[in-house]
């Protein structure tokens, strides 16, 4: 699950760093943030992160996948890869392993190096798809060209 946004720090992500400290503006922040996600996929998805978690609120799967959709559906990538990992897990909506690759293929083609990592594991254990090392490869390469160090380790274990 990632609340990142590699773009510089949003408003959404202001917020969400207050609540997420809970201190004493933690109340305020996450009446902003809720007001901030009815138009922002940012702030949806980090409003998403608040409920999976319980960060602020009372934690409530189903609520984050809600959301996490609502972003997801702006093609914000870090919210495709959220709702990838609540499919895996299950968490929120019944698992099914065919719409975890399906989010996490649209968050890697926006360049999200968890989702390139997590896509070039279901590829090399056969997760959710046929159990292709090419396409492994292929996907853990797109994020250990970003120094993502899972996804470097695997590409050696494989080439072993």
């Amino acid at each position: 699950m990632t609340s990142e946004n590699t773009q510089p720090q949003s408003k959404a992500q202001e917020l969400f760093n207050v609540i997420k400290d809970n201190g004493p503006n933690a109340t305020k922040a996450l009446a902003e943030l809720i007001i901030l996600s009815e138009t922002d996929a940012v702030a949806q998805n980090y409003l998403a992160y608040c409920y999976y978690h319980g960060c602020g609120v009372m934690q409530d799967s189903e609520k984050a996948v809600e959301l996490f959709h609502l972003a997801a559906n702006q093609e914000f990538a870090p919210a495709q890869f959220n709702l990838g990992v609540c499919y895996y897990h299950g968490n929120g909506v019944i698992r099914d392993l065919e719409k975890t690759v399906e989010y996490l293929h649209l968050a890697a083609d926006r360049g999200c190096v968890e989702a390139q990592r997590n896509l070039g594991a279901c590829y090399y254990n056969g997760e959710g798809v046929e159990k292709d090392n090419i396409k492994a490869v292929h996907y853990f390469s797109l994020a250990a060209q970003q120094g993502e160090e899972n996804a470097i380790n695997a590409l050696n274990d494989i080439i072993k």
